[in-house]
């Protein structure tokens, strides 16, 4: 049984059940963690994706504007927590929404564009990674580098969430970010990382093993 006041997926783990109860984003959704970002000037309507995309091919900046509203802060999102850095995450967004418009007649119908979008900024953090040498890609590292005991002993219990979280290795922190904060399913999360759902799903129970793992003290 989970100590109180812990994660949901602390009870689903012990169950050995790989999908986490409700709770979990709301837990580990940290408002004013990360700044908040506001697109203005533009209504965002519920129009279908493929209309808009065959639109943006005939080149309506309305689309283009549409679209950008609708998946700006979730690629920003997706992509800081990855990258680490706020400036090269918005670097990174801002240089996908520059192929989307240059690539748009090259999507296949079949594609989602939700996938396409989150596969184009995916491969564009891990370029950033690698030409940094910040960060292996390596996915038998699950950690990297030490955690911040001290600093995770002061904070309050979401920023030690967020905080653990950041510091997963990146074949882990991306699965935990578009399963449990994007709400994608195991597919298409295949799709985006270019593997297969056994895979999604070993790297989720790995990542929420090993968050629980390390948050486990600061839970009791």
């Amino acid at each position: 049984m989970s100590p109180a006041g812990a994660p949901s997926w602390c009870g689903m783990l012990e169950s050995n059940e790989f999908e986490p109860k409700k709770t979990f984003d709301t837990y580990c959704n940290f408002p004013g963690t990360l700044p908040s970002y506001k697109y203005e000037g533009h209504e965002v309507n519920i129009v279908s994706e493929s209309i808009l995309l065959d639109q943006l091919r005939g080149g309506s900046s309305h689309a283009a504007a549409q679209l950008y509203g609708r998946y700006h802060n979730r690629l920003l999102r997706f992509c800081v927590r990855l990258l680490r850095d706020e400036q090269n995450a918005e670097d990174v967004v801002q240089n996908v929404f520059e192929k989307l418009q240059t690539e748009c007649r090259a999507i296949r119908s079949n594609v989602a564009l939700q996938s396409w979008l989150f596969t184009v900024a995916r491969n564009d953090c891990l370029g950033e990674l690698r030409k940094t040498k910040t960060e292996p890609i390596d996915e038998d590292i699950i950690w990297d580098g030490e955690l911040p005991d001290e600093a995770l002993i002061i904070k309050e219990r979401k920023e030690r969430v967020e905080c653990v979280l950041q510091s997963l290795h990146a074949p882990y922190r991306e699965v935990i970010m578009l399963r449990e904060y994007e709400n994608m399913a195991y597919e298409e999360i295949a799709v985006i990382t270019d593997t297969t759902v056994s895979s999604v799903k070993s790297r989720l129970f790995h990542a929420r093993k090993a968050l629980i793992a390390k948050l486990g003290p600061y839970l009791q």
